[in-house]
């Protein structure tokens, strides 16, 4: 049964030397299935884009889907080596993910799901990044 949630996304990237944080605060859908834990989510980006995501909770790690104005699927989990293709009405990047670290964090009104991975874009490293979820029911 889907349940609806407060959704509290965060990013942090370092490119560079450079930091650069964002944050959104959106109502999702939370549901449990075979034993999974899934939160989804809808975002317009800048320009009007629209993105429906997808986090799963695997055995390992997180895995996230984004489908529409950009598509992706991405796989975390400590020390993966994950290969992914980017897809953008610009063009696509072929991207490189390391994850570094994943934290899952349970509260009683929640969770918060946090993992940390080096990036690289035609196998030239581009920098770090940190991307959250934290879920209240």
């Amino acid at each position: 049964m889907k349940q609806q949630v407060k959704i509290r996304v965060y990013g942090e990237q370092v490119i560079e030397g450079e930091k650069d944080t964002q944050a959104i605060e959106t109502m999702g859908e939370y549901y449990v299935k075979d034993g999974r834990r899934y939160v989804l989510y809808r975002e317009i980006m800048e320009d009007g884009g629209k993105v429906s995501t997808i986090v799963k909770e695997t055995r390992d790690g997180i895995d996230v889907v984004k489908n529409g104005y950009i598509s992706v699927k991405m796989c975390f989990a400590q020390g993966l080596n994950n290969n992914c293709m980017y897809e953008t009405p610009l063009g696509n990047v072929k991207l490189r993910t390391l994850t570094n670290y994943i934290k899952k964090q349970e509260r009683e009104d929640g969770f918060l799901w946090e993992f940390g991975y080096s990036i690289y874009m035609d196998d030239q490293y581009v920098g770090e990044n940190v991307l959250g979820l934290d879920v209240t029911f």
